[in-house]
């Protein structure tokens, strides 16, 4: 039987399946289907790369619930190609000479990428041969160049761009390679012909061309200043751009020094969704997400029956808000509005995790909203144990069909998880390209520290958010105090052991990061995955003490009252 929770690469799914999968649900995935430019921003495994191939043309042409698949023609460029690695421009001193070498090969991937997109999509277009030739002999004459005419008009051109590729390699690798420059591709005198005489097709002569560029974190900052002068042209009635990065503050410089600006060159689409409680945006995608997957699999039950809650970890969350009912009378004898309530939602999760006997098991974590938990709101984070515990059941009832997982699963593969987590921080060093063992061993000592804090956090009783999970970084006290927190920072980030957002104070406006662990690592610790809405901060000091001396973070020290002013931005 099939694991209905099987996440793998959107590309690596064929197209049939993956409309089936996909939910086109959120709202703003829809501003795809749009003529303007778009920068998609999300975390990894947050379903950009689905989100762009859903709009592909190849997904739309599919698609049985699509209109009109020609309106909005979506190219989908991956920016984890090859050629997008080469290094020959270095050659040149000159940045603008630099600047041309990679603007060529990115032109050339271009062209290669709308090429795969119609020859993946065969009849597609309704091509006669008068066409065909038509338009080979108008980029003939454009370009300068012939082109095989024994193949069909995309395969020719497909033909004569691998050709340019490699001539291109040996005029960049000969003595003479100054001369490369004369014969350079460019956006404007090859990409925007070859877009116009696609327009000579029957079926395209109104199409608008989307350009979907993905990761494009992973290009190098030359890349994305070329892309971003390109994104700068205001005409966008024959092509635009859908850009999607894991980076939360992408580079909006162009080429010449300007910058593009939100809102007048492009719409920024923030992915991320709000992740709280089981009323939250996420919460209620993640449902649909596994309620499709189980329909598909013809599994006829509810997502809560699928995925149980045990009995006894209910009863002690239950035990705990009843315990924070009887504190909140106390408390306050004369109540006034939502206090008890407020004091019952503040304390009664923590109430049953800091009692609990140290030398009991870990909490049978499980349910539906412990796995929304420690999803930390990122889809791919969601299916991947939901995966694991449909093996293990599927195992343990020796291929049985799959009604539920009961909570003894869920826990056992959370843990599981957890573990192969913490493993991953401990080796951190061989995972992250460029990572050195000295950084690796800080990055260590900080999220352990940070466990320890949360403890602390959890088990005190007189503070007013013992759940608070995410965190500022407060007082830095210099430059070279900065750059040693980035350093840990932005590795950490870049393996997804913290996520970002970006929190403005509500008096000043003023706008800060805000860091949040990915949940995973907190049930080994037998903390609790479902957060509390708030954070606390650590002071820049504290930061590095943790992660260099793994000194343990100051409880409470320095605290400001100020953070409780913050706000996400959105």
């Amino acid at each position: 039987m099939e694991n209905p929770f099987v996440f793998d690469r959107p590309n690596n799914i064929n197209i049939s399946e993956f409309i089936q999968f996909y939910i086109k649900e959120n709202i703003y995935t829809r501003f795809l289907e749009s003529t303007r430019n778009i920068l998609l921003i999300g975390v990894r495994g947050s379903g950009k790369t689905s989100t762009l191939r859903y709009y592909s043309f190849p997904v739309q042409f599919a698609n049985s619930e699509v209109e009109d698949k020609y309106s909005v023609i979506g190219i989908h460029i991956p920016s984890k190609h090859a050629i997008f690695g080469k290094r020959e421009y270095l050659l040149y001193e000159n940045q603008n000479k630099q600047s041309v070498v990679i603007e060529h090969f990115l032109c050339i991937n271009i062209i290669s990428c709308i090429c795969e997109t119609f020859i993946s999509t065969p009849g597609s277009l309704d091509l006669t041969s008068d066409i065909e030739k038509k338009i080979l002999k108008n980029l003939s004459f454009i370009l300068e160049s012939d082109f095989p005419t024994e193949n069909s008009l995309f395969e020719s051109i497909k033909l004569f761009v691998n050709k340019e590729a490699n001539s291109s390699q040996r005029k960049l690798n000969n003595d003479d390679f100054e001369s490369f420059i004369d014969f350079s591709f460019s956006f404007n005198n090859t990409i925007i012909p070859f877009l116009e005489q696609l327009k000579n097709i029957p079926n395209l002569e109104n199409s608008h061309f989307s350009l979907f560029f993905d990761d494009i974190q992973d290009l190098g900052k030359i890349h994305q200043e070329i892309i971003n002068s390109w994104i700068s042209y205001r005409d966008n009635k024959l092509f635009s751009f859908k850009i999607a990065t894991a980076d939360i503050k992408p580079s909006f410089i162009t080429s010449t020094g300007g910058v593009i600006l939100e809102g007048h060159d492009f719409v920024k689409i923030d992915l991320t969704k709000r992740l709280y409680n089981k009323e939250s945006e996420f919460s209620k995608f993640a449902r649909d997400v596994i309620a499709k997957r189980l329909m598909i699999a013809k599994i006829d039950v509810s997502v809560e029956e699928f995925l149980p809650e045990s009995e006894s970890f209910r009863k002690g969350l239950d035990d705990g808000k009843l315990k924070a009912r009887k504190l909140a009378a106390i408390k306050y004898p004369d109540p006034k509005g939502t206090q008890i309530n407020d004091y019952v939602a503040k304390y009664g999760r923590a109430i049953y995790f800091r009692e609990r006997n140290p030398k009991a098991n870990l909490p049978i974590y499980s349910g539906f909203e412990t796995l929304v938990d420690i999803s930390t709101g990122v889809i791919r984070n969601l299916l991947t144990p939901a995966f694991f515990m449909y093996e293990k059941q599927l195992s343990n009832t020796n291929g049985i069909f799959v009604r539920e997982i009961p909570s003894d699963v869920q826990k056992e593969i959370i843990l599981n998880r957890s573990e192969t987590f913490w493993e991953k921080i401990k080796d951190i060093d061989s995972e992250i390209e460029n990572c050195p063992e000295e950084l690796g061993k800080k990055i260590n000592n900080f999220f352990n520290q940070l466990m320890i804090y949360l403890k602390k956090r959890l088990k005190n009783e007189t503070i007013s958010e013992p759940r608070a999970l995410n965190f500022i970084i407060s007082q830095i006290a210099n430059e070279e105090e900065q750059i040693q927190i980035d350093e840990i920072i932005n590795t950490s980030l870049k393996s997804t052991l913290l996520y970002k957002r970006m929190v403005g104070h509500k008096a000043t406006g003023v706008k800060l990061p805000l860091y949040v662990p990915n949940r995973m690592m907190l049930p080994l610790h037998g903390l609790d995955s479902h957060g509390q809405y708030s954070h606390f901060p650590i002071t820049g000091r504290a930061f590095l003490e943790a992660a260099l001396q793994n000194k343990e973070i100051p409880f409470f020290a320095d605290e400001d009252e100020a953070t409780n002013q913050l706000e996400l931005i959105f």
